[in-house]
């Protein structure tokens, strides 16, 4: 039981360092193209987005981080003494990421990035400006998960 707590703890560290490296990416390379130059910025946005987009990515990433994460918590409820704040925060903080997205990104997505481009190009500005202020509130809260997850593991049992 033990070697299967630790290993679940370990992947769900690798989500969320996953979730917190995406977030960022996303901030710095993505989200400074589609904000710039509306609404032409949206069109090549949608153009190169046609395959795949970070969407995909995110809905498989963000469920599976936050069941390790909470199969983890699971797994250390008792034991080892310690660990299981850490793990309650890091669980509610990724969750809490994952209201942001429903509450700010998806709407604006839809709006930016699948819906007919009809909207204003001030509405536009303004969905894809939040959408990049919320996505820093997203990469902060990825990362103090990942944080409270690698202070869960530090939360060890002593070797005998």
């Amino acid at each position: 039981m033990n070697q299967l707590r630790e290993i679940v703890l370990g992947a769900a560290i690798v989500g969320l360092g996953a979730m917190f490296g995406t977030g960022l990416y996303e901030s710095i390379a993505n989200a400074p193209n589609f904000t710039s130059g509306i609404p032409s910025s949206l069109e090549h946005a949608r153009s190169f987005w046609k395959v795949s987009n970070p969407g995909h990515f995110f809905r498989v990433a963000a469920p599976a981080t936050q069941l390790a994460t909470l199969l983890a918590l699971i797994l250390s409820w008792n034991r080892p003494r310690g660990r299981r704040i850490w793990l309650v925060t890091a669980f509610l903080l990724i969750a809490a990421a994952d209201v942001v997205t429903y509450a700010i990104h998806i709407p604006r997505n839809q709006l930016m990035f699948t819906s007919p481009l009809t909207a204003s190009p001030e509405a536009l500005q303004r969905a894809a400006e939040e959408w990049g202020d919320w996505n820093w509130v997203r990469v902060v809260l990825a990362l103090l998960a990942a944080t409270a997850a690698l202070i869960a593991f530090s939360k060890r049992e002593a070797v005998a």
